[in-house]
């Protein structure tokens, strides 16, 4: 994410249509060019699935072992992917544009249709119960987002909000750690971020469940006095959501109720923590403004769900 930048233009987000609407409007197309990338999970369930069984796929890879992985293309030139694309671009040159123009258009006004959504009073962030909406807090931080901002975000049902929200718009600026399947990574993969990107903040959104297996690694962040912002949806449990919904219950699900932003300031770093919503932007200034490593504690309400469910 952010080779083609996120601008509602030619790339609109996160390519899954669990986490982004848009990607719901997919399943009409005929056609499909997968480039360095394989079928995987875009074949998935139903719910879940990005391409039509019936369509035509082309997967261009230039390591001839990653073609066929998830789905058999119905074409598979294993060459350059730039080199590749330029022959297209030159061939459809010459084709009529309006089809793929008319398409572009109707993508873009869904693509639209879904930032309009963030900002809308019809968009619920009423929790039940104490804490705080995910969508409140991204609104918040949004107000010190900039392009040049590095979003690392972890695996959980708190990262998805951010993931779906908070667009990419630069290369190697936008890390999903969901990717990769490693609770918790995020926190490690963003102190290398801050390695790699001197002069670019960085931020990462992780959960409490995920915060307690990388926590110890703030004390390397401390060391290097790397300039990094860890945001911490702590809401007392493990993805709760999910076996309540299959079963209307939960076992096992619950954690302690821990204030990471104190143990942050055990190993050394700042530690900012919120409750309230009327604390949220006072909060979130200070913790951004605020030099070093730095932790916020944000307090979430249970069962916030994931973006666009209601959708």
């Amino acid at each position: 994410r952010g080779i083609v930048a996120d601008d509602g233009e030619f790339c609109f987000g996160y390519a899954n249509p669990i986490f982004n609407s848009v990607f719901g409007e997919a399943a009409a197309a005929d056609a499909f060019l997968l480039v360095g990338a394989g079928g995987d999970h875009h074949f998935g369930s139903e719910q879940r699935r990005l391409i039509d069984p019936q369509a035509r796929v082309i997967q261009i890879h230039r390591d001839p072992r990653q073609i066929g992985v998830g789905k058999i293309p119905s074409v598979s030139p294993a060459a350059s992917h730039a080199a590749t694309l330029h022959s297209l671009a030159r061939i459809l040159r010459n084709k009529p544009a309006s089809a793929r123009e008319t398409w572009r258009k109707h993508i873009c006004r869904k693509h639209a249709e879904q930032q309009a959504y963030w900002t809308s009073p019809a968009r619920r962030t009423d929790v039940t119960g104490p804490g705080l909406h995910p969508v409140q807090l991204c609104s918040s931080l949004r107000r010190h987002w900039s392009h040049d901002v590095s979003i690392i975000v972890d695996v959980g049902d708190f990262a998805n909000w951010p993931k779906a929200y908070f667009p990419a718009v630069l290369p190697g600026h936008f890390m999903d750690g969901g990717a990769l399947g490693n609770l918790g990574g995020s926190v490690p993969l963003a102190i290398g971020s801050c390695f790699a990107q001197r002069n670019s903040p960085v931020w990462t959104f992780v959960g409490d469940g995920g915060f307690g297996y990388h926590a110890w690694d703030l004390s390397t962040a401390v060391e290097h006095r790397l300039p990094l912002k860890i945001i911490v949806g702590n809401d007392r449990a493990w993805k709760m959501r999910l076996q309540r919904k299959t079963f209307d219950a939960d076992i096992g699900c619950n954690l302690p109720h821990i204030r990471y932003d104190r143990f942050a300031k055990l190993v050394g770093a700042k530690g900012f923590h919120v409750e309230h919503a009327n604390d949220l932007d006072t909060v979130v200034d200070e913790f951004m403004n605020a030099s070093g490593t730095c932790v916020l504690n944000v307090e979430l309400a249970q069962q916030t769900g994931r973006p666009f469910m209601a959708l």
